[in-house]
């Protein structure tokens, strides 16, 4: 029977919860929640644990930050329980890592259904990589479980109790990363290694002779100060057989990092994965982190051992510069701003963001730097709301006119020194992510509306022909001279107009997979602007081509590509009132194109040969709010048309393998990017290029 901890306040909601699961197979165990301690340390039998939150406010974080860093119920499923009004508490739950709860009231049936999912889904997953709903909070822990360490290095080493901060590196990385098992081995000698500590404790001897190929990675650390990370052992490895024997553990990840002092390996740290989990980049560049201030203890230890005064001037720059490289490592900005919201520092990814050098804006009011706006949206969030449940964010626009989404939190903090209050702002780019869920919210979207596009112009076509057959077999009967016999063609009119839209919805929703081909785009470009000529000159628009030297030919099919063109320029034309102008450029794309370094499509486009068709216009522009719809089947801004011809674009580009970006400034005009493959599937390497 499988165990569940429901951790409240009030029996009759335990006995409820008990009588639920009963049903289901479960036994339920009760713990008064209020009794959560750092030495809280339940049995690992529980499958899953439910937290009763409904009567907690303001205590809620500290129950949490003590119960998620408690390292015995790491990896057990957690399911929070809480009233449908607390918006704010919500918040502060997602903050702290608790993502899963269930809304008072519900009834068994309901409590059933989620607890089993949540097993299931456990079971399936056998993993706890981190989501992006997780990510910020991630980031944000494993900030301050750097800060907390930061603080105490120096305290501990003067004590001279490095093991109790061993202790607490090795618990920061139990809390970042998840790791089943992290050990430090102290080095003996190059063949042999000491056990000095683990988490959990582990019953085997302290001795791991290391002179055998099994161990290839511990030997590489200590002697050429290697790392090792290996995501997958299947069970035919010698490390995993060699973990089996040795510690009676299954590994399906393993990672070996070599700590060093004076150029000599003097441990190794080791992080095991038995369940089916990975390390990631963030992983890595954390526990990187944690190597580094464990050498920086063993350093400070020598010098303290060398020196009976440990705060001497040399002492403080040394702890200076270490804490400016760790915080110059971090993947995202930091400022600090004081109470007159002036910035007092920021580091180096900061000054990236912002693209500002630290010495042009220290000292400087922070609406100076980041705008008006900005600063308004940043301190509004200090005042929690009611509901808001979405990570706050700003727009800062860059010198060459590059708009960059970043991701804020922004906490007050207390200056014991000078007494004062300040405020700790941490700044993340997440434009690349906002532009990924963007496409992917887009691609679902047009997916769904093909499928119920393909469906209505089936429906719609059958009746259509009946009524358009009903009709002329009307206008046969009718005498010429006959008054109803204009009523009857204009029915048969309209039927037709109907019926050409039915061939756009049947295009859009089942385009024709293309007859892909290599072709020269000069080409397929001409005889589009052949059929365009005369509406160009109707608007006495001037148009002019550039085309870069050895532009390889395109890979596309193209008559499709034809099609997409004569839309794109079409639109261009019908955006200009008179006197305007369409400049169309290609090139072959560099590999380094960092005006889209940020997007989505950008390793797409630069790993692999592709050509850039960018098409210019003077003409009236797209407000920013219109340029997310405008792939939206029916949107148009014209008074004529159907709105179905950039969604047509985009379903043909996509088929093609290309991708297709606007950029617009209402009343200046808009660019078109359309990045198309110059390469076969399976011939990469064989292309042409028009020199």
């Amino acid at each position: 029977m499988q165990k569940i901890l429901f951790l409240g306040r009030k029996i009759h909601s335990y006995r409820f919860v008990q009588e639920a699961l009963a049903k289901g197979g479960f036994s339920v165990s009760f713990g008064n929640i209020e009794e959560i301690t750092p030495d809280f340390s339940p049995s690992r039998e529980f499958v899953l644990v439910l937290l009763e939150l409904s009567l907690f406010n303001d205590s809620i974080p500290d129950i949490l930050f003590t119960f998620l860093t408690n390292m015995e119920l790491l990896g057990i499923p957690t399911l929070g329980i809480l009233k449908s009004s607390q918006a704010r508490v919500r918040q502060r739950l997602v903050e702290s890592g608790l993502r899963d709860y269930l809304y008072l009231p519900f009834d068994k049936l309901d409590l059933q259904i989620r607890v089993k999912n949540l097993l299931s889904s456990k079971s399936q997953a056998g993993s706890d990589q981190p989501t992006e709903n997780s990510f910020h909070a991630n980031i944000r822990q494993a900030f301050l479980e750097m800060a907390a360490l930061l603080v105490e290095i120096n305290h501990l080493v003067r004590e001279q109790n490095a093991s109790l901060f061993l202790k607490k590196a090795l618990t920061s990385i139990k809390s970042i990363v998840h790791g089943d098992y992290i050990l430090i081995f102290e080095v003996e000698n190059d063949l042999k290694l000491v056990l000095n500590t683990s988490l959990p404790l582990l019953p085997v001897s302290g001795k791991l002779e290391i002179n055998s190929s099994e161990v290839v990675p511990f030997q590489k650390a200590v002697k050429l100060g290697e790392y090792t990370v290996l995501n997958q052992i299947n069970p035919n490895n010698e490390l995993y057989f060699y973990f089996k024997s040795h510690f009676n553990l299954q590994i399906k990840a393993f990672g070996v990092f070599p700590v060093q002092s004076n150029g000599n390996t003097r441990a190794v740290l080791t992080v095991l994965f038995t369940q089916n989990r990975k390390f990631s980049d963030f992983h890595f560049r954390y526990i990187q982190l944690i190597v580094f201030l464990i050498e920086t203890l063993y350093l400070l230890q020598k010098t303290v051992d060398a020196s009976t005064d440990s705060t001497t001037p040399e002492m403080w720059k040394y702890s200076f510069k270490f804490l400016e490289h760790v915080i110059n490592q971090l993947n995202f900005g930091i400022l600090v701003v004081d109470r007159e919201k002036r910035i007092r520092y920021l580091n180096k990814p900061a000054e990236e963001l912002i693209n500002r050098a630290s010495r042009e804006i220290l000292n400087k009011p922070i609406a100076e730097v980041l705008g008006e706006r900005n600063t308004r949206i940043l301190f509004e969030s200090l005042e929690e709301k009611e509901g808001a449940y979405e990570r706050p964010e700003i727009e800062i626009i860059r010198e060459n006119e590059e708009k960059l989404l970043i991701g804020f939190t922004v906490s007050e903090f207390w200056d014991r020194e000078i007494r004062e209050k300040g405020y700790l702002i941490s700044l993340k780019d997440i434009t690349y992510s906002k532009e990924l869920q963007e496409e992917m919210r887009r691609m679902d979207r047009l997916a769904s509306l093909g499928v119920m596009a393909s469906g209505i112009a089936h429906e719609i076509r059958n009746p259509l022909a009946g009524i358009k057959a009903i009709a002329q077999t009307f206008e046969e009967e009718l005498d010429p001279d006959d008054p109803k016999t204009e009523f009857v063609k204009r029915i048969i009119k309209q039927v037709n107009r109907l019926d050409d839209m039915l061939k756009s919805l049947f295009s859009y929703a089942k385009p024709q997979k293309p007859n892909r081909q290599f072709y020269q785009i000069e080409t397929i470009l001409q005889e589009v602007l052949a059929l365009l000529k005369q509406n160009l000159y109707k608007k006495n628009i001037k148009l002019s081509q550039s085309t870069t030297s050895h532009v390889p030919e395109l890979f596309v099919d193209a008559s499709q590509i034809q099609q997409v063109l004569f839309n794109l320029i079409l639109n261009s034309i019908e955006s200009i009132e008179n006197d305007g102008k369409i400049d169309i450029s290609i090139e072959a794309v560099p590999r380094d194109y960092k005006k889209f370094q940020r997007k989505p499509f950008y390793r797409l486009i630069t790993e692999n040969p592709y050509v850039l068709i960018r098409i210019q216009d003077t003409g009236c522009g797209i407000s920013r709010e219109n340029l997310q719809k405008i792939f939206n089947p029916f949107f148009t801004t014209k008074t004529f048309g159907t709105g179905l011809g950039l969604s047509i674009v985009y379903q043909i580009v996509k088929e093609n393998n290309g991708v297709i970006y606007f950029d617009s400034r209402v009343g200046e005009g808009t660019d078109c990017y359309l990045f198309l493959p110059a390469f076969a599937p399976d011939q990469k390497n064989k292309i042409t290029e028009k020199v």
